[in-house]
């Protein structure tokens, strides 16, 4: 005997809500292996530290939303790969480094990294991820190296075509435009392995070194007061063609009284360029002002007069080579025993609990 209609529609109907109560209490049966649905939002270092091994799934369908005071890891997140959503980054006060996305491979919304006060470290993303959506770097204050992998895909030298134009903006030079990070995405042929500033006498020392070099030209030397306006202050020929390491040196004899911040523009024989990293002199300090030595020459000990003895940290004695040869702290900066270095001309330089440092010359005899 034929079943009614309606009985065979009824037992169809139950059929179907067993299965989908099933998907609903069970998520393997819901989502496929190692892909979770939903969104996530992470607004504690706990809540990133308590998404366990088991809870690391490769794919999010779903946005990723990572916002807190305290968080300042990212290392619970490694294993994803994809995110069928967006991926904020968001007003994290004590974020440095964006480390932990490390095997993001495709991202099929928007990037958004605002307003993360200390973050300077943005690397993970420096790799091939495929994106969709929009880029946004904004109102980082001290992030000023942005010219990686995929940024450089997005907005670089040959930048991909995109819908929307990414927004950036309120970072610090090198990454507060899209001019500035466009630069930083070209590749230039010189190879820079240090760059530092510090004070001597009433002059700043600005020493570079590079490792290799091909082509290159010329490296101008900018300074600025506040970090947004730079002006060329001199200019030093390059080596041009240089394998190994090769030293450079410029200084600035009217530095202002306050904050000089520096800069080398590294220029190639084509005309491309790009910045280093910043360098900071301080000169609004009185002790370094009116600090002596003596006597000089001097015939085995040396005393350092200053105003404020207690803001030095610590002093170093090098040799013309530039070698150093004697390191002192505590008690023993302001009075130096000399007796255990031959006759010759050294430089001894403080250095100030601020970071800033001065350099004194003298003659040992």
């Amino acid at each position: 005997m034929k079943k009614p209609l309606s009985i065979l529609v009824h037992s169809l109907l139950i059929i179907l809500c067993c299965q989908h109560l099933a998907a609903i209490s069970n998520p393997a049966f819901a989502q496929a292996p190692g892909e979770y649905e939903g969104d996530l939002n992470f607004t504690s270092q706990t809540d990133i530290d308590n998404y366990t091994d088991e809870d690391q799934y490769t794919a999010i369908v779903g946005d990723v939303t990572i916002s807190g005071d305290d968080i300042v890891s990212f290392d619970k997140l490694k294993k994803i790969e994809i995110i069928y959503g967006h991926l904020r980054i968001i007003t994290n006060n004590n974020l440095k480094s964006i480390r932990g996305f490390d095997k993001l491979k495709n991202l099929y919304g928007d990037l958004i990294i605002d307003q993360n006060t200390l973050l300077t470290d943005i690397k993970a993303f420096n790799h091939a991820i495929s994106m969709t959506g929009a880029l946004q770097i904004t109102n980082n204050p001290v992030l000023s190296e942005c010219s990686v992998a995929m940024i450089c895909t997005i907005i670089g030298p040959a930048p991909a075509s995109r819908v929307m134009a990414p927004t950036i903006s309120g970072n610090a030079t090198g990454c507060n435009t899209r001019a500035e990070i466009r630069v930083g995405c070209t590749t230039l042929p010189v190879t820079l392995i240090a760059f530092k500033a510090s004070r001597e006498e009433q002059s700043v020392l600005l020493e570079w070194a590079t490792s290799s070099e091909v082509n290159s030209s010329s490296f101008e030397i900018e300074r600025s007061f506040a970090g947004k306006d730079w002006n060329n202050i001199g200019s030093v020929d390059a080596a041009g063609e240089q394998r190994g390491h090769h030293s450079y040196a410029f200084r600035d004899p009217f530095p202002v009284k306050g904050s000089n911040l520096y800069r080398l523009k590294m220029i190639d024989a084509d005309g491309t360029y790009a910045w280093s990293r910043i360098r900071e002199v301080k000169m609004s300090d009185e002790a370094l002002s009116e600090t002596f030595i003596y006597p000089n020459p001097s015939t085995g000990r040396l005393s350092i007069q200053t105003p404020q003895p207690a803001n030095i940290s610590f002093a170093q004695i090098s040799n013309l080579r530039g070698d150093p040869v004697k390191k002192m702290d505590g008690n023993a900066i302001l009075h130096i025993d000399l007796k255990d270095l031959p006759a010759g001309i050294y430089t001894l330089k403080i250095y100030m609990a601020d970071g800033s440092a001065m350099s004194r010359k003298f003659l040992r005899q």
